[in-house]
């Protein structure tokens, strides 16, 4: 049987995810998934993905769905706004907003904890303003960062991941999908 789909935005959604998954104790539901990001990796990034390659992967889809033989998740950030649809196998979903997060970051990063997030992981960058004034905006090192909390990141870091562990276990519920048991160690 093929496992069921979950395409992210991102890669680092991903490693995300993952780590989640493993650290609240959900490693049944992890092995029940292949979770990666839309589009496909090249030097320069991700190539074809972000919130455009899943909406592009919903056009493929709703034009030949009878291409897909298994169910596809598109896990949406929460700042895409996108309202929760079904089409046949095909799940979307939007990871919902921590209202917590007094910065209100963008992106999946919205679900970790504002303390986590140091100078350190964030770079100034010279852009023109106004008139031809330089201003200085902070540029978040978003690959840098997901490296550091993916290595060091504790369960209680990860605890508002909750609401994505109920949205892949919806989707599995939602497809009479069972999950794949975790071989012993």
């Amino acid at each position: 049987m093929t496992k069921p789909v979950v395409l992210t935005e991102g890669k680092s959604d991903v490693r995300y995810i993952q780590k989640a998954l493993n650290l609240l104790d959900e490693k049944e539901l992890l092995n029940s998934l292949d979770i990666r990001p839309v589009g496909k990796e090249d030097n320069e990034g991700d190539g074809g993905g972000g919130q455009t390659g899943l909406n592009n992967f919903r056009k493929v889809y709703t034009a030949h769905p009878s291409s897909f033989n298994h169910a596809i998740l598109l896990l949406y950030d929460w700042d895409a706004n996108k309202p929760d649809e079904q089409i046949e196998k095909l799940w979307i979903r939007s990871i919902p907003k921590n209202i917590e997060d007094t910065e209100e970051k963008r992106g999946i990063e919205n679900l970790l904890p504002s303390h986590l997030f140091k100078d350190c992981f964030y770079e100034e960058k010279h852009k023109k303003g106004t008139h031809g004034k330089s201003i200085v905006i902070p540029e978040f090192k978003k690959q840098e960062f997901c490296d550091w909390i993916c290595a060091n990141g504790s369960a209680v870091d990860f605890a508002k991941f909750d609401s994505v562990v109920q949205i892949l276990k919806e989707f599995i519920r939602g497809h009479q999908l069972p999950t794949v048991q975790q071989p012993p160690e």
